[in-house]
């Protein structure tokens, strides 16, 4: 199968960000990244990462989650 231009561009960005994330892994304000897994479909991979009590999302929908020492 032959890739169009935005697909490579899609799996080179894609790529550049797994191994930054694998770079600064260790980081503490970088979430970690466990895992990677490639599915059986070979067109799609799972992020495994460490575990956080909240999301992005929630943080802004709800406001009060960070304290100062965030801010």
């Amino acid at each position: 199968r032959f890739l169009m231009p935005s697909e490579t561009r899609q799996m080179l960005s894609e790529h550049s960000e797994i191994m930054f994330l694998q770079e600064f892994g260790d980081h503490p304000n970088i979430i970690k990244l466990h895992n990677v897994i490639k599915a059986e479909n070979d067109k799609d991979i799972y992020l495994v990462f460490e575990f956080m009590e909240t999301d992005l999302h929630n943080v802004i929908k709800r406001g009060n989650i960070l304290k100062d020492v965030h801010k």
